[in-house]
């Protein structure tokens, strides 16, 4: 009986520090398997060929044909040739002074017969347009004007129509249509002119010869 309680306790002593070491063992935290951050791929960004608006214009290009510019503060040369400002949003001369050559006529040169009275006629011609902003036209770039340069030349001065100043200048015989330049019907209108003895071919002897 005394070996049976001696065998007992030998086997609850065995339990209990089983039990023990099983309690004050540190729990293990299982740990979540790391993750490898996955790229994502961007697609390709398209560069396009269009240039931007403010990009500068080339000094060799020519405006198109019928291509127009707004122009403000309008200043009379001659009676052939103006100044004025661009005021056309997008234009690589917005903002510019140019110089502007009416296209197809010529008028007469300081000390020439009818040259102050071509000035007040431009000048009259001006003060009848009624909108601030003034169209300038280019109206066929495949011809040159009288003198024989490109509608925007090397000096930077512009050929063109200002609000159909020639046809006008022409008809009321203030300026003359060189023969070989560009047409545009000013031939016509001078030969109406000078037939009626119209503006400077009254007053002029010679005139437009």
């Amino acid at each position: 009986m005394h070996k049976t309680v001696k065998t007992a306790s030998w086997s609850a002593v065995a339990l209990i520090s089983v039990l023990g070491v099983s309690a004050c063992a540190p729990a293990q935290q299982t740990s979540a398997p790391s993750r490898t951050p996955v790229e994502q791929s961007q697609p390709p960004v398209e560069q396009s060929s269009t240039a931007p608006l403010d990009a500068p214009v080339e000094e060799t290009l020519q405006p198109g044909t019928g291509s127009q510019i707004f122009v403000v503060d309008v200043d009379v040369v001659t009676g052939d040739t103006f100044r004025a400002t661009v005021s056309t949003t997008g234009n690589a001369l917005n903002g510019e002074s140019i110089t502007i050559h009416s296209e197809g006529v010529t008028a007469p040169a300081e000390g020439e017969c009818g040259y102050s009275e071509s000035i007040e006629y431009a000048e009259s011609f001006l003060a009848k347009q009624t909108d601030e902003s003034l169209t300038l036209i280019y109206k066929d770039t495949s011809l040159k004007d009288d003198l024989g340069v490109d509608w925007i030349d090397a000096s930077g001065e512009h050929t063109g129509s200002l609000m159909g100043y020639s046809g006008a200048a022409a008809q009321d015989g203030f300026v003359t249509v060189p023969a070989g330049g560009s047409d545009d019907g000013y031939a016509a209108y001078q030969t109406l002119a000078q037939n009626s003895s119209k503006g400077l071919w009254a007053v002029c002897p010679g005139f437009g010869g």
